[in-house]
């Protein structure tokens, strides 16, 4: 029984698959798809572009926040992280 699996196995083993040589491009051939391929190509770039903004805005924040966090951590009397986060084994418990 076990035999049978292995032969299977290696006359399996024998055969290659053939290569791909290229893949087509689904592109539109139509004014109309043409025109909402671009709207979209064009809608994703904004979007892109909005992201970076903000994230340029959160990285000059930043800082500040993070001063925010720390001093909040002084007032809970909790350890001051570099972060402002506290950690779970940082925390004091209340038993």
């Amino acid at each position: 029984m076990v035999g049978m699996y292995i032969r299977a196995l290696m006359k399996g083993a024998s055969k290659v698959s053939p290569t791909i040589k290229f893949v087509k491009p689904n592109v539109g051939k139509s004014k109309i798809k043409k025109a909402v391929d671009a709207v979209k190509l064009e809608s994703k770039k904004m979007k892109g572009k909005m992201k970076r903004s903000f994230q340029k805005m959160e990285e000059d924040i930043d800082p500040a926040r993070k001063k925010l966090r720390q001093t909040t951590q002084k007032l809970k009397g909790e350890k001051v992280t570099e972060s402002g986060i506290s950690k779970g084994k940082d925390l004091k418990g209340d038993k």
